[in-house]
């Protein structure tokens, strides 16, 4: 049976279909072999379409490649800056202008996740790419394709799924953050917008900063729509030196295939208000006000 038959049998619902359909063409995609010693995984890339609050509280909106590494032949991420260039068609086989491509590597940078049920401890260091759709912005559905093409003149072809631009997702509210420090670490509290708890998740990052500004790591929290908190330990801070000057946090709101996505602006963990104490002092029945 053909791979379009057995996803019309299997999703009923328009937007399971087109979830489905664009996972398959974008693994089609990438299985095509690179011609050459580089390789980008399956899963390892994205496009979003993201609406970001700026520090005078003004929103811009942008449609951003990411890809997470770029792997050789033996499986180990590349450490340095390979991809020369990406050519994006849109889904109407159109080119589509990019802005530049930026390397980012975070060698020192440690990093704790929390997803859902637990820490995963210390993730590899990043070393990925990033770049924006000039003028293109938001995306309408449908796969963009892109050519890849690195150092040594090889290229991979790798197919981005895309946000049909329709879904107006709103953003935490930064006046509702509130934290609760203790001896062994701190909570932080928010209230969720009003969102389909079944469509969409949060992630939460707070980024420890030296006492020079440098990046120390980070803490990320993937969390489902409806927990409202996270807690930090100070085991975890601890990891980070003795020299830390600040932590900040911020808020994403993202649906469940990450290609639509809100992120607040970061605010330093010392300007959140401290949660007021009810009378029942169990963790569970600490309420904003």
């Amino acid at each position: 049976m053909h791979a379009l038959q057995i996803i019309q049998n299997n999703f009923r619902s328009p937007r399971s279909f087109v979830i489905a359909f664009l996972a398959v063409v974008s693994i089609l995609f990438s299985s095509l072999p690179s011609h050459g010693g580089y390789r980008i995984h399956n899963g390892w890339y994205k496009l979003d379409y993201r609406k970001e609050m700026q520090n005078d509280g003004s929103i811009t909106e942008r449609t951003v490649i990411n890809i997470h590494a770029v792997h050789d032949d033996n499986g180990d991420v590349v450490t340095e800056d390979v991809i020369t260039s990406i050519s994006l068609t849109s889904p109407e086989g159109e080119l589509v202008e990019l802005g530049p491509i930026k390397f980012e590597a975070k060698p020192n940078v440690i990093t704790f996740k929390y997803l859902n049920a637990g820490w995963e401890g210390n993730a590899e260091p990043y070393y990925g790419y990033g770049t924006t759709l000039v003028n293109h912005s938001p995306p309408h559905g449908g796969v963009y394709s892109a050519l890849i093409t690195f150092i040594d003149s090889s290229h991979v072809h790798i197919g981005f799924g895309s946000s049909s631009g329709k879904i107006n997702l709103p953003f935490v509210d930064l006046n509702e953050v509130r934290k609760n420090k203790t001896r062994d670490g701190f909570y932080i509290y928010w209230k969720n917008p009003p969102v389909d708890i079944k469509k969409n998740d949060i992630r939460v990052w707070l980024k420890v900063y030296d006492s020079a500004g440098e990046l120390l790591g980070e803490l990320y929290y993937k969390r489902a729509i409806y927990a409202e908190y996270i807690w930090a330990p100070t085991s975890y801070i601890d990891a980070f030196g003795s020299d830390i000057g600040n932590i900040t946090i911020n808020f994403q709101v993202r649906t469940s295939d990450a290609m639509d996505r809100t992120y607040t602006k970061d605010i330093d963990i010392k300007n959140i208000p401290p949660i007021v104490r009810k009378t029942v002092p169990a963790i569970r029945f600490l309420l904003l006000n």
